[in-house]
């Protein structure tokens, strides 16, 4: 489940925003950094 994956993330999400890196959950599905493959985010946010 993506939710519960980004929820077991948490924890290393917040060291990357402490950082002043973003990742939002889609980010996290995808397996991505942000803004590296726009095209491939927008195509897995109208699958989620």
């Amino acid at each position: 489940d993506t939710w519960y994956f980004y929820k077991k993330n948490r924890i290393q999400d917040q060291r990357m925003v402490n950082r002043g890196v973003i990742l939002t959950r889609l980010e996290y599905y995808s397996g991505i950094t942000y803004g590296s493959c726009n095209i491939l985010s927008k195509e897995l946010e109208d699958l989620i």
